[in-house]
């Protein structure tokens, strides 16, 4: 199966896309957006200990999601080698996240721990505390080299 990537950064086709880059923007953002990873981290471990962690992997998206999704400069076709663990996650738990980080929400980030459980076993139905249902959209992780077949 063919997966794509969204990145700023330019890479060249038959070369390798990096594992971490999110790790790495993840330790340059504010405190809130560290702990949150921190608590992600902490419920892979918990709950899906053979999952690769969002510290050091990769992000992937269908064709038809990398379409739809919000574009940065370039879009890699990848192929994740034979093999290849891969794991498939929720897209929108994250943009969920990414709101409650952007409004300074830490009280409703430490409530949802079992949404965190969730986004690791893949197992819906994905809702919020709040009682905001969250839509399905697959997102899939993987912790090994990935080729990068085509920019888009």
């Amino acid at each position: 199966m063919d997966y794509y990537h969204w990145s700023n950064t330019l890479y060249e086709p038959n070369t390798f896309m990096p594992i971490g880059t999110f790790g790495r923007w993840i330790s340059n953002q504010g405190p809130l957006a560290q702990e949150f990873e921190r608590l992600m981290e902490e419920r892979r471990l918990l709950v899906s200990p053979d999952a690769p962690s969002r510290l050091a992997c990769i992000f992937m998206l269908k064709p038809q999601e990398a379409e739809g999704f919000e574009p940065r400069q370039h879009l890699y076709k990848l192929q994740p080698a034979i093999g290849a663990a891969v794991s498939q996650h929720n897209y929108k738990v994250g943009t969920y996240f990414s709101e409650l980080i952007s409004s300074g929400n830490q009280t409703q980030i430490l409530l949802e721990t079992a949404l965190m459980d969730a986004y690791w076993l893949n197992n819906g139905p994905y809702g919020a505390q709040t009682g905001q249902p969250l839509h399905y959209i697959p997102e899939f992780l993987t912790d090994q080299p990935t080729l990068i077949a085509e920019r888009r």
